[in-house]
């Protein structure tokens, strides 16, 4: 039985929202918030003009019976997809990290990109720990983009844990044609998707980006054997097994959208440390890096391109049910049949400062939003959505 998405134990009438003359947008009242429990000291109640005392924060206090309703995880796409597939893998290793007697819910939401899943986990889902999200990058490449569907924001999104894979352009053209404005024809399966951060990419670093549509991994390498395309973007599970059988025709990889290290620094990724990566390849063909909000655009697309999935808490979830679900994460990425599947598929874990790193990319500000679909309104030419 799956548990409730709305928390009936909610007090009634109550509502937040900006006081008669004072108008706060939705994050900054979500800063708000999050300063809270820096009031709290000894419970008295602090008179307007008295001073207050600031007590080091502990340890968030972790609920001793939690999940006496049980936990359900809203899993993006069709049962038989891949979202689906992982969820049914991680399941029982959270649940090995979680209170005696916990028992998880998978609730297949359905949907092809993760967008429904996610309007409902916007919508519906109380901030109470016991409801999360497992959602692919497709779903946050919609909300980049602007598309009409996605109802819900990344931003308020609370990670827990995430799986990255590499990410490649692999063509038979050397970078240094970037320089000069090359044309590149890219396939595309749709847009938006992961072959946007692609085309932006190629952009950032002097070239002219030209989609050919409709193409699916297969059929994409099949053209580029032929000619009739440039480059392809890797991305997803099996990307290194993919890259070799490329490289035995003589098509090498010409960047990679690098990986976050321990601390969540981007820098090379460790499973091609011979390619560039974006920032690194514009410094070296333009003398500088890029920046700005485009540049910070395309590290959002990246990091959702590379993303296999994410498991998601709402906002204003209890600190001490985030820091327990944290806790089971980490513990279920090492776990032998969850560690060996990431392995064999490619995909790295985010735990920790690298899931947190991934997601403050990811909750990009309204400078990179606007400057990413204006940016995609100028391309009369391209199919999006």
């Amino acid at each position: 039985m799956t548990a409730p998405l709305d928390d009936p134990a909610a007090p009634p009438g109550w509502s937040f929202g900006p006081s008669p003359g004072l108008p706060l947008g939705r994050r900054r009242v979500l800063r708000l918030f999050a300063t809270l429990p820096l009031l709290r000291g000894s419970g008295q109640a602090v008179l307007p003009g008295a001073p207050v005392r600031l007590t080091p924060l502990g340890d968030p206090a972790i609920p001793t019976d939690p999940f006496h309703h049980g936990t359900t995880l809203l899993v993006a796409g069709p049962v038989d997809g891949a979202p689906g597939r992982w969820a049914r893998l991680v399941a029982p290793a959270l649940a090995r990290g979680l209170p005696p007697g916990a028992a998880i819910t998978l609730a297949s939401v359905g949907g092809q990109d993760g967008v429904t899943a996610a309007n409902q986990f916007g919508a519906r889902v109380s901030p109470d720990g016991r409801t999360l999200l497992f959602a692919p990058g497709a779903a946050v490449l919609a909300w980049l983009a602007g598309e009409a569907r996605a109802k819900f924001d990344v931003g308020t999104w609370v990670p827990v844990f995430a799986a990255a894979s590499p990410g490649v352009l692999v063509g038979g053209f050397g970078a240094a044609a970037l320089r000069a404005g090359a044309v590149v024809r890219l396939a595309v399966d749709r847009l938006p998707g992961p072959d946007l951060a692609g085309l932006l990419a190629l952009a950032l670093l002097g070239g002219v980006p030209r989609p050919v549509d409709g193409l699916g991994p297969a059929a994409a390498d099949a053209a580029l054997l032929r000619g009739e395309l440039d480059a392809v973007l890797l991305t997803g599970e099996g990307v290194a097994a993919r890259a070799a059988r490329l490289a035995r025709h003589g098509l090498w990889p010409v960047v990679s959208f690098g990986a976050p290290d321990a601390a969540g620094a981007p820098g090379r990724d460790p499973a091609f440390p011979t390619v560039p990566e974006v920032a690194e390849l514009a410094a070296t063909l333009h003398g500088r890096a890029p920046t700005g909000p485009l540049f910070r655009a395309w590290r959002a697309c990246a990091a959702a391109a590379q993303l296999g999935f994410g498991l998601e808490l709402p906002a204003l979830t209890p600190a001490g049910m985030v820091a327990l679900w944290r806790q089971a994460a980490s513990g279920a990425v090492q776990q032998p049949a969850v560690a060996a599947a990431l392995a064999a598929s490619g995909l790295r874990p985010l735990t920790g400062a690298a899931a947190l790193a991934t997601a403050r990319t990811l909750a990009l500000g309204m400078p990179g939003l606007l400057a990413l679909r204006q940016w995609l309104s100028t391309r009369k030419d391209w199919h999006i959505g």
